[in-house]
């Protein structure tokens, strides 16, 4: 699970919708009829109901499509021998965990600054000083402790599984006793939480 202190004082957006941005305008020799919006996708969830909602069509190609909302399996199989044209738009890319874990996204944003100050680039390193200490447990467990203890007593923080989404598994703790099922448990899959 991912680690780090919560600021309870942060503001939250009063704009809570999910929005999608438009796909960039098709060439005439690409627009359909009355220039509808084409979407693939492998789900038929809320996804599937909001492109339906806004009028957009729905088709069966795999390449013939404005929006593709579509499953990892999906990409792992035709991503590669694909060329995306310019106005085409893809909910996920090779490797995209790499961004959305959030303990992938840490490690590389921690990468990235080090990489900069080994470069002598403090000015540009300094920007990357935006994310919060975070810990992977078990691996990090004593480092965290360490940082836990330099908080005063009570502070709030946050505890996110690896590998989940939607908020699954995620909890808030503000002592030790409160996590020490995560202690030492190397055995610990992001499936069993």
């Amino acid at each position: 699970p991912l680690l780090g202190p919560v600021d309870l004082q942060q503001e939250v957006s009063e704009d809570k919708c999910l929005r999608f941005a438009a796909p960039m305008r098709r060439s005439s020799q690409q627009r359909g009829v009355g220039d509808t919006i084409r979407f693939r996708t492998t789900f038929h969830n809320t996804i599937y109901d909001v492109f339906k909602a806004r009028g957009w069509k729905e088709t069966e190609s795999d390449t013939d499509w404005d929006v593709a909302w579509v499953d990892t399996g999906w990409i792992r199989e035709n991503f590669d021998t694909m060329h995306l044209d310019d106005h085409q738009r893809i909910n996920h890319f090779r490797n995209h965990y790499e961004l959305t874990r959030k303990d992938c996204m840490n490690k590389n944003l921690q990468r990235m600054q080090r990489q900069l100050k080994r470069e002598d680039k403090l000015e540009e390193a300094a920007k990357y000083d935006f994310f919060p200490n975070t810990y992977t447990l078990p691996v990090d467990y004593g480092l965290f402790v360490e940082e836990f203890k330099s908080h005063p007593a009570g502070s709030i923080w946050i505890m996110k599984p690896i590998g989940k989404a939607q908020g699954k598994g995620i909890f808030l703790f503000n002592k030790l006793s409160q996590i020490t099922d995560w202690k030492k448990d190397a055995r610990w899959k992001p499936d069993n939480p």
